[in-house]
């Protein structure tokens, strides 16, 4: 069991890492691999510790104190998932910006701007939304 968490936990960071190098060198194309990878091993290190959890209570306990080795892994899972964490976040937030902007100048191109006349003689002006198609294959 120790060394299945071994290998499978080596292998997260090693991907972790990868895909915040891609992230930060701005190369995008790679990171679809590297994110279904990063899926299939979180899968197995969950499944993983559910069986080790049914088998015994403890067990964290009891194989951190046995294994030093395996305890210093785990940190630098820690350390991997949070860069991976705050780069991912920092794409996410790149992104919508992005968006808000093509959709603040389609919105200023197309002046989808609405107006109503109601029987009392007053008008309503409605902003309406510009319509936004992303192409996500590129």
């Amino acid at each position: 069991m120790t060394e299945a968490l071994r290998e499978v936990i080596g292998s997260l960071v090693a991907v972790m890492r990868d895909e915040t190098a891609l992230l930060q060198a701005g190369r995008s194309a790679e990171v679809r691999e590297l994110a279904a990878a990063k899926l299939k091993l979180t899968a197995r290190l969950e499944k993983l510790v559910a069986e080790a959890g049914r088998e015994d209570a403890n067990w964290r306990e009891r194989m951190l104190e046995a294994d030093s080795g395996l305890a210093a892994l785990v940190r630098e899972l820690q350390v991997a998932a949070a860069e991976n964490g705050r780069m991912l976040q920092r794409r996410i937030e790149l992104s919508r910006e992005l968006l808000d902007a093509i959709a603040a100048e389609a919105k200023r191109l197309g002046g989808n701007r609405s107006e109503t006349y109601a029987a009392t003689g007053g008008v309503r002006r409605t902003e309406l939304p510009a319509p936004i198609s992303i192409n996500a294959s590129l």
